[in-house]
């Protein structure tokens, strides 16, 4: 099993490769990338709380119950995102601006999710 720092970090190089992807275009890939960059930085804040690593069919409770904590509400406004660009990952059917769009709220919640898992 991964540490915290370990997901961490994986949620860090991955949210990089996403925003090179974009910059490059290579939108199916930036999609995927976000959908890992999140997967890591939600098993850091498990992690980080001593839980084990998030199951997939459990990360929108695991994310819901964080939104509702004191500061945590705008992760209910990103966490659609990531869950939308794992499928354009496998079906391509998001314009290029929605991508680009989507890949910064993920962006975002990958940033609060990460400050989560440090404190």
């Amino acid at each position: 099993m991964l540490t915290t720092t370990e997901h961490a970090n994986e949620a860090r190089l991955s949210a990089r490769r996403m925003s090179q992807d974009v910059a490059d275009g290579l939108l199916l890939q930036a999609s995927s990338q976000a959908w890992h960059a999140t997967k890591h930085a939600v098993n850091a804040v498990a992690v980080s709380r001593s839980l084990n690593p998030v199951k997939y069919p459990e990360k929108r409770r695991f994310l819901l119950d964080l939104a509702g904590e004191p500061g945590n509400h705008a992760i209910l406004l990103w966490m659609e995102h990531p869950w939308r660009l794992h499928g354009n990952a496998d079906q391509g059917f998001m314009s290029a601006d929605r991508v680009v769009d989507a890949v910064r709220a993920t962006d975002l919640l990958i940033s609060r999710l990460l400050t989560i898992a440090d404190n």
